[in-house]
């Protein structure tokens, strides 16, 4: 009998576009931080949206139904997709924060990002297109990662570079064992490098 820990899995990706992402919590006019610089813009001419992070510590957020086809008992890797904006950022090395929160439904969810679980950084190529950060990877059974065992998920992305070079980003990309049967599986797949 093929059981399900026998079954070799391949990695699925999840992409979440930064138009789905929510501005930090008590700022008004599509702003995250409260000082009228980050808002959703189109990255050069390309036809992406991004978010316009002005500042070190700006910070947005998506709010779902925690996925259950997720296998959270494995590592799940992260990327952001992002973009430069002016000639400036390629001299400049960006980081973010990624971090999440899980609630119970009829809780109210964070409203600020908790300790960051996983953190990329990323040196331009080229503006205004799209960039991709080395994946990054938190191991969800401890406490870096998510524990997929409540209702509600928050996942925040801060920018943690101090700079006016305003970096765009586009979304946030996960790779993940999907999560079929309530058996263990085993992950014997090589950590992801590229798209």
């Amino acid at each position: 009998m093929i059981r399900d820990k026998n079954i070799n899995y391949k990695y699925q990706s999840l992409y979440l576009p930064a138009a789905a992402f929510d501005w930090k919590p008590g700022s008004a006019d599509n702003q995250d931080a409260g000082d009228g610089n980050e808002d959703l813009v189109e990255v050069g001419t390309t036809g992406f949206v991004g978010w316009k992070f002005d500042g070190g510590d700006d910070q947005v957020f998506i709010s779902m139904p925690t996925p259950t086809s997720i296998d959270w008992d494995n590592n799940v890797f992260y990327r952001v997709i992002w973009a430069a904006a002016v000639s400036n950022d390629l001299t400049a090395t960006e980081s973010f924060a990624l971090s999440a929160a899980e609630v119970a439904f009829g809780a109210a969810p964070a409203t600020s990002a908790p300790a960051a679980f996983a953190t990329v950084s990323d040196t331009p190529s080229a503006i205004n297109v799209p960039l991709a950060t080395p994946w990054a990877k938190a191991d969800s059974s401890t406490t870096d990662g998510i524990a997929g065992t409540s209702d509600v998920l928050r996942i925040f992305v801060d920018c943690t570079t101090d700079t006016a070079n305003d970096p765009r980003l586009i979304g946030l990309e996960l790779k993940y064992l999907p999560k079929l049967t309530p058996s263990p599986q085993t992950n014997d797949q090589a950590d992801p490098t590229d798209a």
